[in-house]
């Protein structure tokens, strides 16, 4: 068995999973004060089951920048510590955004092996495209996040050429896309239309939102299938309208393709990441590619559930497994 937990700009997602995908069990912890009111709600009610107390609620912008404080490293041990309660692992599995400093990634495994008991970790950045690994398919992945939107082609479960952009909202550094371009993914594409950020952009509404949102607010089902309310106030956002500039990105990975193998590609899309539990954002993003697109595109209409199986998947492939660091290793090399 093996537990995971998946660190991104909005959310921090857990759960257990086992040698299948079926066996997944996920619980998921919100970070960022847009959906503080939710996760008061669905963190209290997702631990029951496991026993465990109620943590405090941290928000991962601000320990990202934090650095010395440690605020990351500890917000992610309390949530270990507290969920890994009489629970035996074989493994576990920390997913991480590629914003997160390395010294706050040393201080979490030196914490994690000398407090926990805990044989074998390993910590990754690139969740998404195993979804695709395990079933051995034709795709494009889009992960879409708060900090960067990232589309990769995948072939016969193998992914390709990894195309990256500017998250609406908010901004990633420069060193941050190098460091990507250093280790071999070939293509950086910078939306200067999702750089812009002022008062009015933030307090803007899509369209499509001020048609189906009461003033009340809005009740969504969680991909664990939790039900919360999220008032409306919680949806003024920039992140929506970035789905067309993800579109674009998106005929970027495809273009020059055959039209057969372009539509193999767009015909089996996942969306991960943050911006996948957006209200209106899949919905955006279908309309665009067939727009632009003379293809059909299959896609599920609701994707709530998509961002939870990578882990699933990683977890359960054998290259992956390879990749784990005992705590032997730990103590004898530490910090690779």
């Amino acid at each position: 068995m093996s537990y995971i937990i998946d660190i991104g700009s909005y959310m921090t997602r857990q759960g257990i999973t086992g040698n299948v995908l079926p066996d997944l069990q996920f619980r998921s912890i919100f970070l960022t004060e847009r959906y503080q009111k939710a996760s008061i709600q669905h963190a209290s009610k997702a631990r029951q089951p496991y026993g465990s107390q109620q943590i405090p609620l941290y928000t991962l912008e601000n320990a990202i920048t934090s650095g010395g404080k440690e605020l990351f490293s500890g917000a992610i041990f309390d949530l270990l510590h507290h969920s890994l309660l009489d629970i035996q692992l074989d493994n576990l599995l920390i997913l991480l955004p590629p914003t997160i400093p390395t010294l706050e990634q040393k201080i979490l495994l030196n914490r994690i092996f000398d407090e926990l008991s805990v044989d074998k970790l390993s910590m990754l950045q690139t969740p998404a495209t195993s979804l695709y690994s395990a079933g051995r398919v034709d795709g494009l992945v889009v992960d879409s996040g708060e900090t960067l939107t990232r589309v990769q082609c995948v072939i016969d479960g193998f992914a390709t050429d990894q195309l990256l952009q500017k998250g609406a909202g908010r901004w990633a550094t420069r060193d941050l896309f190098d460091a990507f371009q250093a280790n071999g993914h070939l293509s950086l594409i910078f939306d200067d239309e999702s750089r812009q950020m002022n008062d009015e952009a933030e307090l803007w509404y899509c369209d499509l939102l001020k048609q189906q949102i009461s003033g009340e607010g809005q009740t969504l089902r969680l991909p664990d299938g939790q039900m919360v309310q999220i008032p409306l106030d919680g949806y003024l956002q920039t992140v929506a309208r970035n789905a067309e500039s993800v579109c674009r990105l998106i005929s970027r990975a495809v273009e020059g393709q055959s039209s057969i193998f372009r539509t193999k590609l767009l015909s089996n899309i996942v969306v991960a990441g943050g911006n996948s539990m957006t209200y209106t954002f899949q919905e955006q993003m279908l309309q665009t590619l067939q727009k632009q697109h003379k293809v059909t595109i299959f896609a599920q209409p609701n994707r709530n559930s998509a961002q939870w199986t990578g882990a699933s998947a990683i977890a359960s492939l054998s290259s992956f497994k390879s990749q784990y660091c005992t705590k032997q290793q730990w103590q004898e090399k530490g910090f690779q």
